[in-house]
């Protein structure tokens, strides 16, 4: 487990930072861009669950540019495997939507 967060998913800078958001809150990671993420105690759960929902939601960029390029190259494909290929992408995005709501208090911009 890093105890930096990782760049940002929504602007993808690396100025994220861990700030103590005080009366006995906890911790949240904050970007300049204004993206938060949840806040926890102690510290390194701040951290754990911001670069969890950040690499879900770069797999979620990942799925959506093969998804762009499987749809470029329909024409290249029979029907079955074509409709195969996009049940599978809908499955994966499915999944990385529901890892990434179960991390609290996600906000982007």
């Amino acid at each position: 487990m890093s105890d930096k967060p990782m760049p940002c998913p929504f602007c993808g800078k690396s100025e994220s930072y861990v700030t103590d958001v005080g009366d006995s809150r906890g911790f949240q990671v904050v970007c300049e861009c204004g993206a938060r993420g949840p806040m926890e105690d102690p510290e390194a759960e701040t951290v754990a669950r911001w670069n969890a929902a950040g690499q879900e939601l770069a797999r979620l960029r990942m799925i959506e540019t093969v998804a762009v390029n499987l749809n470029a190259m329909r024409p290249h494909f029979g029907t079955a495997k074509y409709v195969n290929a996009m049940d599978e992408l809908a499955i994966a995005v499915k999944h990385s939507r529901s890892a990434i709501k179960t991390t609290p208090k996600w906000s982007g911009r």
